[in-house]
């Protein structure tokens, strides 16, 4: 009878022990989800915070630079071609520093460049007949973290937005 007493509770025993193990198994499975989520939500904070750190930086040089925003423009030009009908979209403080010189050099027959107040401080679209191309700090910057995070970068969304301007044309 003591015998059997002791096969009951060494099964008993053996039973917790297991239900005991397979708690201990699901808690470390678990853990080790939460740790990967963190790791991927901290990736995602440290992206936008580089994104962020790079849209200051980006702007600074846009207000030292005023032909930065032109140079993007003319890439998107470039690869239009030259028979495109075409409308560049500043921001008026960026329109302004661009200078009305450099303006006029960069503008043809087909292209229009306008201040738009709507568009945000380092903005640049560039619209045609072939849709809009935004080349602007933002637009950049929400490739880049569509590259790295594969989404947008939320902080900054892209300004879409169409306005009467002041234009300036040759």
């Amino acid at each position: 009878r003591v015998a059997l007493i002791l096969d009951v509770d060494m099964l008993t025993a053996s039973q917790r022990g297991e239900a005991m193990l397979h708690r201990l198994t699901e808690t470390l499975n678990e853990l080790t989800h939460v740790r990967a989520d963190m790791i991927r939500q901290k990736e995602k904070q440290m992206v936008h915070l580089a994104l962020a750190i790079a849209r200051r930086i980006l702007q600074r040089e846009v207000s030292l630079d005023p032909d930065l925003l032109l140079a993007m423009a003319r890439v998107a030009l470039e690869r239009l071609g030259e028979s495109a009908r075409v409308t560049v979209r500043l921001h008026p403080e960026d329109f302004a520093a661009a200078g009305a010189a450099r303006v006029t050099d960069f503008t043809s027959s087909n292209v229009t460049i306008v201040s738009d107040p709507r568009m945000s401080r380092g903005a640049c679209r560039v619209e045609s007949d072939m849709g809009l191309h935004d080349v602007g700090i933002d637009a950049q910057l929400q490739e880049v973290g569509r590259a790295l995070i594969g989404t947008d970068d939320p902080a900054q969304p892209v300004t879409t937005v169409r306005s009467t301007e002041r234009a300036v044309h040759v």
